[in-house]
């Protein structure tokens, strides 16, 4: 039983872990994208350290934006 209430603490802890992040991704990208064209250019891409300083990385297709999928899969690992 200790070990099941364990598991159940891990999971919910984990959870408002994974719930916090997505709220700061989200409301980074709502800052970021400053045209609302649902995309971030390296241009608006300025306005965070993190986002700028790890471009290349996030930029998964090279193409000089971001999209919400390579964002969201990238922001994670900047935290």
């Amino acid at each position: 039983m200790k070990k099941l209430l364990m598991i159940i603490s891990f999971a919910l802890v984990s959870t408002a872990a994974y719930a916090e992040n997505n709220d700061e991704a989200h409301d980074l990208w709502k800052l970021l994208d400053i045209d609302r064209d649902g995309m971030i250019t390296k241009s608006e891409g300025v306005y965070s350290k993190k986002v700028f300083d790890n471009w290349d990385s996030i930029d998964i297709n090279q193409d000089g934006k971001l999209d919400a999928e390579e964002f969201s899969n990238k922001f994670p690992q900047l935290s």
